[in-house]
């Protein structure tokens, strides 16, 4: 899997804004700004892991979902919020529960 480095986060009125590296240092790296709204950060969580996390897990399941990450960028541009990943992806939102809480239907 490609390194992943949250370069920046920012904390908006509606949520967060990331700043993501993936990459290795000797090659070409990508860069995203993902946008996180509070109330989807909620839904997904329950306020039980932090947007950070949350941010980490989404681009290995994106890694994961796409040999290269241009194809990422076709899908998503390089600049995205996570609550638009579902029109690309339908099994995010299942995937994002098992991986934050090991099962796909999570107690709040």
């Amino acid at each position: 899997m490609e390194p992943l480095v949250i370069q920046r986060m920012e904390e908006t009125n509606e949520g967060w804004r990331f700043i993501v590296e993936i990459g290795r240092q000797d090659a070409v790296k990508i860069g995203f700004a993902a946008t996180l709204d509070r109330d989807y950060w909620k839904e997904l969580t329950f306020q039980k892991h932090s947007p950070e996390r949350l941010i980490q897990e989404t681009f290995r399941f994106l890694l994961a979902k796409e040999v290269a990450m241009t194809a990422v960028v076709r899908e998503l541009g390089n600049s995205f919020n996570l609550r638009d990943i579902p029109t690309h992806y339908y099994s995010y939102e299942r995937r994002m529960k098992f991986a934050l809480f090991g099962t796909d239907h999570p107690e709040p």
